[in-house]
This record gives C-alpha cells, structure tokens and sequence, in this order.
C-alpha cells in the first residue's frame, strides 16, 4: 500500500466538492467526515514517525492496518450517502441513469 503525501488534502477537497454537489445531507455528513479524516492523517503521520525511527515490520503493519481501517470509514460513510441520494433521486431519473449512478459509485463496470 503506497501512501501519497497530500492525501489528506485530497480527500478533503474532494469533500468539500461533494458536499456543494450533494447539498444539506452532506453537509451534516462532513463534520463525521472531517473527524474521520482527522483520524486518518493522524494514523499517517504515526506511520511516518515510526518509519523515522526505525519501527519493526510488525509493528508499521499493525498502524498500515489501522490507516487502512479509517480510510475505509471514510469510504463507508461516502457510499451510504451516495447510495441514499441516489436512491432519493432515482424516481425523477431514467432507470439507466440511476443503475449507471450506482455502478459509478460502486466502481462497478457495466
């Protein structure tokens, strides 16, 4: 698993876009969002820490592991809510539109 500098950054400004596309519903989800992620650039920067230092291979795998746990939340929290709007949204659009909606999201291929 490469771990990209900048990913926190990313992920937020990927947020901050979905929230003025998804309007209300995501900006009550960004402040769980935001903690989430609060969580994910702490367990990086323990990962960096322990690499500096000389970390064991066992141990950087258990704190891989738990950035690899809240980085899933995130993702977690992102497919609930686009599978609710697109849901919510589904019977003012045509039904391809909708099943393509939801292949998207998944990362389905059609």
């Amino acid at each position: 698993m490469r771990i990209r500098k900048g990913m926190y950054e990313a992920m937020t400004t990927s947020i901050t876009t979905i929230t003025r596309t998804e309007g209300a519903a995501m900006e009550e989800l960004q402040p769980q969002l935001l903690n989430r992620l609060d969580s994910v650039q702490g367990h990086l920067a323990g990962v960096r820490r322990m690499v500096t230092s000389g970390a064991s291979p066992s141990e950087l795998i258990q704190q891989v592991r738990a950035l690899r746990g809240a980085l899933y939340r995130v993702e977690e929290l992102l497919v609930r809510e686009g599978l609710r709007t697109c849901l919510q949204q589904a019977p003012q659009k045509p039904r391809q539109q909708t099943l393509e909606s939801l292949m998207s999201l998944l990362h389905v291929k059609t």
